[in-house]
């Protein structure tokens, strides 16, 4: 164990249990079972235990938490930037199945986005997102408040972006923040075909 503990403010910004269930799948499926135990290895041990014994899909849990998770895949990988945003649209692409993954496919990208405060609001209980331009290959996202946030975090939101468009039928979706995504806010513009 490497990791320190995560100090949780129960009164806090939260997040959604799924979430730390599909980035475990996600790290799982992209860099398999010796890494994912790697990464648990490296979170303090109260920290492992609660991802491992107590978190539940439906469940909301401190973003502290969740931060720790994404902290120790950094820093147990040495991979960064890159393996969280494809831990960011891997997650999407799970938890967008069955019915949702019909409609996001007959709807097109501009409408996905307008959407996509919904998703923003099943997974975080913190902070407000806004599409505040859209045209037929572009879309500025700003996002305020969201309190806890860290640049992992901005980051696997910004493969969870791409992602989404991509569902969508989008092409080659690329995004990028274009301003804040260290703490609290963040401006995110994304592109695609």
């Amino acid at each position: 164990m490497s990791g320190s503990r995560a100090v949780a403010d129960p009164e806090g910004p939260k997040v959604k249990g799924v979430a730390f269930r599909s980035v475990l799948a996600s790290l799982e499926a992209l860099r398999g079972r010796e890494v994912l135990e790697r990464v648990l290895s490296g979170l303090s041990e109260d920290d492992r235990s609660s991802i491992e014994f107590r978190v539940v899909n439906t469940g909301w849990y401190p973003i502290e938490l969740y931060r720790a998770l994404l902290g120790a895949i950094v820093r147990e990988t040495g991979e960064g930037d890159a393996l969280v945003r494809a831990i960011g649209g891997a997650s999407l692409k799970r938890d967008i199945t069955g019915v949702y993954r019909v409609m996001f496919k007959i709807l097109s990208p501009e409408t996905v986005l307008s959407l996509s405060s919904r998703l923003f609001g099943f997974y975080y209980d913190t902070g407000t997102f806004t599409i505040t331009e859209k045209r037929r290959t572009f879309a500025r996202s700003e996002y305020a408040g969201c309190r806890g946030f860290d640049r992992n975090m901005w980051i696997e939101l910004l493969g969870s972006s791409e992602e989404v468009l991509a569902v969508a039928g989008a092409k080659r979706p690329r995004g990028r923040i274009v301003r804040g995504g260290q703490d609290s806010d963040c401006v995110i513009e994304v592109t695609w075909e």
